[in-house]
């Protein structure tokens, strides 16, 4: 996947510079040049943002008065994804840095800013063969019929699964190693909507959509009381 430059139009000679370092090191980043006329800008902005998962944002003095800079590198921050502060006006002081970004990491070497860049895509791509697209099915495991099952959850299986009800939504960004998770997985009432896994700041915590069951929805929708703080015989399909 590309890498996100984010940076002022008025800072065209580190931006040219940083371009030149990424293609010698064989660094695929994002183009606006490639943006085709007649198609939206924002759009197509909405898109490089949705497939870059890496962000180098240039920082200079005239960066960091840019809305449009502040937008682009706020959306990758809100999708948990990992953003590279290249300091290329060095007299920047730590005050002058937009207020989400203070105290990170930042550095005035390319060199860095490669080396970390290349970093960030190979916890990528390790997150994303690690969450593979399991094939799901309508069925619960183990020959076990969905009474029984539901009668059978954990609080903690409850407590994943009634947020999708609460919500009314059948997606979470979960953690996709997460016992319960895998567990609830394992046995084919929820399923791993994406193959793309973000660290929300901590890489020891890799997250990605995880999706309920149609089957699973619909059936908790019709009977909440499985997921009830306790459980009680009486929690039973009446008919």
């Amino acid at each position: 996947m590309p890498v996100f430059i984010s940076y002022s139009e008025k800072d065209t000679a580190p931006y040219t510079s940083l371009c030149f370092a990424l293609e010698s090191e064989k660094v695929d980043y994002w183009n606006p040049k490639d943006m085709k006329a007649g198609i939206s800008l924002k759009d197509q902005l909405k898109e490089a943002i949705t497939k870059c998962d890496v962000c180098i944002f240039i920082v200079t003095r005239s960066s960091i008065d840019s809305k449009w800079c502040l937008a682009e590198t706020g959306a990758f921050w809100g999708a948990g994804k990992r953003i590279i502060l290249y300091v290329a006006n060095p007299d920047i002081g730590q005050q002058k840095i937009p207020p989400l970004f203070q105290g990170d990491l930042q550095t005035c070497d390319v060199r860095e800013v490669i080396r970390q860049s290349k970093e960030a895509l190979s916890e990528v791509n390790k997150a994303k063969r690690a969450v593979e697209i399991q094939p799901h099915t309508q069925n619960v495991s183990g020959g076990e019929n969905k009474e029984t099952r539901f009668i059978n959850l954990t609080p903690a299986e409850k407590t994943v699964l009634r947020a999708y009800i609460e919500n009314g939504t059948r997606t979470q960004h979960l953690q996709y190693d997460d016992g319960v998770v895998v567990g609830l997985i394992r046995d084919g009432i929820l399923y791993y909507a994406s193959n793309r896994a973000v660290g929300y700041w901590d890489p020891r915590k890799l997250y990605t959509d995880i999706n309920m069951e149609l089957w699973a929805w619909q059936f908790l929708n019709d009977h909440p009381e499985f997921l009830a703080e306790s459980n009680i015989e009486s929690n039973k399909i009446t008919t």
